[in-house]
């Protein structure tokens, strides 16, 4: 049984650990991931955003020193790291900073801090990485960017105990869903982020979403009408993949052969069949966005002899 540990303290006041008690978790395998089809694969520029500086070398060197009556080295450093008299970090949630800059600045978000932390952890020879908590989407939106927010912080291994250091005082429960990530899909986090909400590092993506025209079965006669009898169309079991679309209704056109009428709400239509003949006929259905979707059929008009009343009175 490997116990796992929450540190994070509240300014002004001496650093206390949570300590919370699980099993080890398995890391799950990270898959590749393909390319987007049609899409320019980003060049991300290289960011050396866990190198170690002199000073922060000199840091870990005198506090992650281990005392061996009470704690182990990765509690000592992620102590000195979130005590506000030690290192003194500001969090800030809109900063997505490297490790060299985090250090100098004493300032970041949570993406921030935890490669501070991870970079000098190492440094100190201590097995540490990223974890994403899985956090309910919070999405929001500026110009045609939407943004969703990411919760990122550090883990710690060290005398067979796990250490979580969480730079926004959020405490990991056991009913926290926790994805390890590795250092590329960390950096690509860095690369992307620019927080602004609570403390999650901040993916932005531009995301254009198609209108797609809604669907329906278009009806016409599919045997042969006589002439003088109506011809009937319609569209039928109207389909959109907007829910909003499809709740805001759509509107119907149809042409016998001789043109669209205007669009409107029924779905509907009939014209008595003149002279026999074959003619083309045509249905559309459009959604509130304009979107157009349009149906054809072909209808045989055939000849109906006429006939004669041998009871009408003669005309002279």
């Amino acid at each position: 049984m490997r116990r796992q540990h929450s540190l994070w303290f509240k300014v002004g006041v001496v650093a206390t650990a949570v300590l919370l008690a699980s099993c080890g978790t398995v890391p799950l395998r990270q898959p590749d991931f393909p390319a987007l089809l049609g899409y320019e694969v980003p060049a991300i520029e290289d960011a050396e955003w866990l190198d170690m500086t002199p000073e922060m070398k000199t840091f870990v060197e005198e506090y992650s020193r281990a005392d061996h009556a009470r704690h182990s080295r990765a509690w000592a450093l992620a102590y000195a790291a979130l005590d506000p008299y030690i290192l003194d970090f500001s969090y800030d949630p809109r900063q997505t900073l490297t490790a060299a800059e985090a250090f100098q600045q004493r300032r970041g978000n949570c993406l921030t801090f935890s490669a501070l932390f991870v970079a000098m952890a190492r440094d100190a020879g201590l097995d540490a990485r990223f974890q994403e908590v899985i956090i309910p989407p919070k999405w929001s939106a500026v110009n045609d960017t939407l943004l969703v927010s990411k919760h990122v912080n550090a883990i710690v291994s060290d005398k067979h105990r796990d250490y979580v250091i969480d730079v926004s005082r959020r405490q990991t429960s056991g009913r926290d869903i926790i994805r390890q990530l590795s250092d590329r899909e960390a950096l690509a986090q860095y690369a992307l982020g620019d927080d602004g909400d609570g403390g999650e590092a901040t993916s932005s993506h531009t995301i254009v979403v198609d209108n797609v025209a809604p669907t329906a079965t278009f009806n016409f006669p599919a045997t042969a009408v006589d002439e003088g009898s109506p011809i009937n169309l319609s569209l039928s079991d109207p389909t959109d993949p907007s829910s909003v679309d499809t709740a805001a209704g759509f509107e119907y056109a149809f042409d016998f052969g001789d043109g669209y009428d205007a669009f409107g709400v029924s779905a509907s239509a009939a014209l008595i069949a003149p002279d026999d003949s074959v003619r083309t006929v045509k249905g559309k259905i459009r959604d509130k966005d304009g979107a157009v979707t349009e149906y054809t059929g072909v209808v045989t008009i055939v000849n109906v002899d006429p006939t004669a009343n041998p009871d009408a009175d003669d005309v002279s």
